[in-house]
């Protein structure tokens, strides 16, 4: 599986669609990263990828913390279904958790998560019916 295919997925939709800026996919098990879009510039760190898995069995741990991806600190909004949701100023997050991978996705705050949701849920039935 070309793991960095999946997550150039995420970036490569029109804008208003749930276009990200930024997606990468990391394992549930140690948090590495398995593929990631774009290439370029800092990506998410293993430490970060250890607490969200903290995070998803105890969300109001976020509340003070936040959600920090790529060391940027996004502010904790809430869990829906299975992924939790922050954000900035300029930027949304969304962070969902599968029973294989982290599918991570930095986005322009004034993209429709529930269109960001919906493409990350297409990744995922890619990932599971491989």
């Amino acid at each position: 599986m070309k793991w960095d295919d999946l997550a150039r997925q995420l970036t490569d939709v029109p804008q208003g669609s749930g276009r990200c800026v930024f997606a990468a996919l990391h394992s549930l098990d140690d948090g590495s990263c398995l593929g990631r879009y774009p290439k370029d510039g800092p990506q998410v760190k293993v430490s970060e990828i250890l607490q969200l898995k903290k995070a998803f069995r105890d969300p109001t741990m976020l509340y003070s913390s936040g959600i920090t991806l790529k060391d940027m600190r996004f502010t904790y909004v809430k869990v829906e279904k299975n992924a939790l949701l922050g954000r900035t100023t300029r930027l949304a997050c969304l962070v969902m958790q599968t029973d294989k991978v982290y599918i991570i996705c930095v986005y322009p705050g004034d993209e429709l998560t529930k269109h960001v949701f919906y493409n990350c849920q297409g990744v995922y039935e890619r990932i599971r019916s491989a």
